[in-house]
């Protein structure tokens, strides 16, 4: 078996190179997303935000964890994500904003957690925001989560290694707070559904995690 650490040098050296991108997100897109995106057209430019894909071991496994945004009238309510959030004017970068949003939203300090670098930026036009993920790696075995209840309905603990290789890919309808009906990829977890933009990110990230996999060194 490979040691831990050469796994996460070799996460790492790839983020560091050309990534995935949006060939690997699109992979997870809802079918109609062109359509949506011109519908949600707004005159200012983006919001800058980060989100935080952390992992940690959990039973000899590689695990991350994402949450179930409370339903509180926000486009994006009761759906499926990853801990972050907006950047505020006290961050000094996107990476600091996705450590502060984590506290933040579950509780979770990541100011000692090793950094391996970024995927992709993704536009997400339903929201105007557009969003950089960041990859770290906690030595901690066990996540001790203080949802922010205002935000967070449920943590939901992600176990990588069912969604290698392709597994656990489906596809149907799911509806949204607002009563929208929306084909699309998604990701079945834990009688959830992660679809949208967390799951293109996670796509990405499963899209890295294989190649590390294939060619462990």
């Amino acid at each position: 078996m490979v040691k831990l650490d050469k796994v996460l040098d070799r996460i790492e050296a790839r983020l560091q190179t050309a990534l995935p991108g949006l060939e690997t997100q699109e992979q997870m897109a809802p079918v109609h997303r062109p359509d949506l995106e011109k519908k949600f057209r707004f005159k200012d430019p983006p919001r800058v935000s980060s989100v935080l894909l952390l992992m940690f071991l959990k039973n000899g496994k590689l695990h991350i964890p994402a949450i179930v945004r409370a339903d509180n009238g926000g486009v994006h309510g009761g759906q499926i994500a990853f801990p972050g959030g907006r950047i505020e004017p006290q961050d000094k970068d996107l990476k600091e904003t996705a450590i502060r949003e984590t506290k933040e939203e579950i509780g979770i300090d990541t100011g000692t957690a090793r950094f391996l670098g970024n995927l992709s930026d993704l536009f997400i036009a339903v929201s105007n925001n557009q969003v950089r993920p960041y990859i770290a790696y906690t030595s901690e075995s066990t996540l001790e989560y203080r949802p922010d209840g205002s935000e967070v309905a449920d943590v939901i603990e992600i176990n990588i290694e069912d969604y290698l290789s392709g597994k656990n890919r489906k596809e149907g309808v799911v509806q949204t707070n607002r009563g929208f009906r929306i084909k699309t990829p998604y990701f079945p977890l834990q009688g959830h559904q992660l679809w949208g933009a967390s799951a293109m990110i996670f796509s990405e990230f499963l899209s890295i995690m294989d190649e590390v996999h294939a060619n462990p060194g």
